[in-house]
């Protein structure tokens, strides 16, 4: 049961639930890879390092948003 409901929310935090819309997309996710792969590379411009933070806070906000709703949904059973 246990492993259930961590496998459950772990699908969930992904968005790999069918009618889960609350992640970003793939694209965005892709982006976010890009920037952080570019900026350990070779760098990224003022502009790039801009998208990068709104990215990376729009990833969270989504995670946290979440997140909040699974723990809402636990319930303990005595």
């Amino acid at each position: 049961m246990f492993d259930e409901n961590i496998s459950f929310l772990y699908n969930t935090l992904l968005g790999k639930i069918e009618g889960s819309h609350n992640m970003l997309s793939k694209e965005k996710l892709a982006r976010i890879n890009f920037l952080a792969k570019k900026s350990k590379n070779e760098g990224l411009t003022q502009e790039e390092k801009l998208e990068q933070k709104k990215l990376r806070e729009e990833y969270l906000k989504k995670f946290r948003e979440n997140f909040r709703k699974q723990l809402d949904n636990i319930e303990f059973v005595d």
